[in-house]
């Protein structure tokens, strides 16, 4: 703890893990940096059902300023609201978002919807979509908010 700030850095959890344990105790966290890998197949009913619980989880954490949710080629939850984006709602707080998944297809109203509510929002760092015209689209869109 720094100023005031909970952060935790952590290596690996899965979705999986997410899933199948307990509730977290630490709701107080503003800073969230672990690879959340996605061990699980998100294009299945079951899949998406399991990634939405996670995202749930995670919106428990209505502290967050910062997230970060992977590290260099690992798999993690789709950052989309057909996956559970809309999970997130309550991160009233969170200023910066990192991904480093280059599975990422976030679309434009993925980035709408994170831009309309999350008031605090600036950064977003990393590969938010793997389809180069839909990445400069995104990039685009979130300069166009202040969102570097």
């Amino acid at each position: 703890m720094d100023n005031g700030q909970l952060r935790l850095e952590g290596s690996k959890t899965t979705v999986s893990e997410i899933v199948n344990g307990a509730e977290w105790v630490c709701s107080g966290l503003t800073h969230l940096s672990i690879t959340l890998e996605a061990d699980i197949d998100q294009e299945t009913e079951e899949g998406m059902a399991k990634a939405r619980i996670a995202f749930k989880q995670l919106g428990k954490l209505t502290r967050l300023e910062h997230l970060d949710l992977t590290q260099l080629y690992s798999r993690t939850l789709d950052i989309r609201l057909r996956a559970g984006l809309d999970e997130l709602a309550n991160l009233k707080r969170l200023d910066t978002l990192r991904v480093t998944d280059y599975q990422q297809r976030m679309q434009l109203e993925d980035a709408t919807w994170m831009v309309n509510n999350w008031p605090r929002f600036r950064g977003v760092h990393g590969v938010l979509n793997g389809e180069e015209d839909a990445a400069a689209l995104l990039e685009e869109f979130f300069e166009s908010h202040n969102i570097i």
